[in-house]
C-alpha cells in the first residue's frame, strides 16, 4: 500500500504507451496519400482509386475553390490540418506551390 499511487502511475503510463503504439499502427494502414489530380482541357480528375474506410493525406495551399474541386472530384470531406505537418516541403497538391501543410480528408456520413 505504500506505493500505491506510484504503481497506479506506472500502470497507467503502460496502458497509455500501448494504446499510442496501436493507434500509430493502425493509422499507417488507414491513412494513404490522395492520388494526384490532373487537369485535362479545364476538367479535374483523379488519377487513382478512392477507397471506403480510408483516410487520405495531402500537401495542400489552395484556394476554397481547390478544396471544392478536390470535394467534388473525390466525394471525400476536408478533415483540417494534421496535427504533424510534413517534413520537409512539398508540391501542394493543385497549385504545385512548396508547403508542409498536410490536410486530411476522408468521407462523411
Amino acid at each position: 500500500m505504500d506505493n500505491i499511487v506510484d504503481e497506479c502511475y506506472r500502470v497507467l503510463d503502460e496502458i497509455s504507451d500501448e494504446l499510442r503504439r496501436r493507434s500509430r499502427a493502425h493509422m499507417g494502414d488507414v491513412v494513404q496519400p490522395l492520388p494526384a489530380m490532373i487537369n485535362e482541357d479545364g476538367a479535374w480528375r483523379l488519377d487513382g482509386e478512392v477507397l471506403d474506410g480510408h483516410i487520405y493525406e495531402l500537401a495542400f495551399d489552395g484556394s476554397d475553390a481547390h478544396a471544392e474541386v478536390i470535394e467534388r472530384t473525390t466525394g471525400l470531406s476536408f478533415l483540417g490540418d494534421s496535427t504533424e505537418p510534413y517534413d520537409s516541403e512539398r508540391p501542394c497538391h493543385m497549385t504545385g506551390e512548396m508547403t508542409i501543410r498536410r490536410v486530411l480528408l476522408a468521407k462523411s456520413y
